[in-house]
């Protein structure tokens, strides 16, 4: 299974990643590093995707494999919570700094 990663959000404790499987979108990763050196991530699975819910298994062993050399599943200071879904929008806050 070939899943290209692209970091499309980083900060100081997270960063987000887009999943491609070729050049279609097979969803999106959120990851979170605590304080006490473990990762909470969250993988969000495209309904449109049609990525078979028993790859899952196989997904998550290649993100803490390429994406987290230092923990693991295994270790139990990697936690992953998958949902799966369709995308919604994109929603920005309303500048209200010019209304009376």
């Amino acid at each position: 299974m070939k899943i290209n990663f692209v970091r499309t959000l980083r900060t100081q404790s997270s960063e987000r990643f887009l999943l491609l499987k070729g050049d279609k979108d097979l969803g999106a990763l959120d990851v979170h590093y605590l304080i006490n050196g473990s990762v909470a991530a969250t993988v969000i699975i495209l309904d449109s995707s049609n990525f078979p819910a028993s790859n899952i298994p196989s997904l998550l062993n290649k993100i803490d494999e390429i994406l987290f050399p230092d923990i693991s599943i295994g270790e139990k200071n990697l936690v992953f919570t998958v949902v799966t879904g369709c995308v919604v929008g994109t929603f920005l806050t309303e500048d209200n700094s010019n209304k009376d």
